[in-house]
């Protein structure tokens, strides 16, 4: 009998572990996370909402946007930056990236001449 309680609550956990809360936001932009030398600090004037493991599950916290135009707000990440032995720039002030993003695509922000550029890198 026990047994079978614990089964169905693991089960009902297990599936709200494994539901999407992402509300539409089906585009992934990687950023310092995955290497890239610019951390994304704010979406469209908010804090970005990046993906999230359920329980056991790894996943890497990207940024997830919906379809269309955002403006982000990117910064030099100092993860990045002591990674690569390099001194911290005297500027780093964040840069604000216009951006028009595909759905079930996936993005990243890299470095062009001392800039953030958003590129496209795959298809999910």
């Amino acid at each position: 009998m026990y047994k079978h309680i614990i089964l169905i609550i693991f089960s009902v956990l297990f599936l709200f572990g494994c539901s999407k809360s992402s509300e539409n936001r089906s585009i992934q932009i990687e950023d310092y996370v995955l290497g890239s030398p610019y951390e994304i600090v704010l979406v469209d004037g908010s804090p970005p909402y990046r993906a999230e493991s359920r329980f056991f599950v790894p996943i890497v916290p990207t940024v997830l946007v919906s379809e269309g135009t955002h403006i982000l707000t990117v910064r030099l990440s100092n993860l990045y930056i002591i990674m690569h032995g390099e001194t911290l720039p005297q500027d780093r002030s964040p840069v604000q990236l216009r951006i028009n993003v595909s759905p079930n695509r996936t993005y990243r922000i890299v470095d062009l001449n001392g800039n953030p550029k958003l590129i496209k890198i795959g298809k999910r």
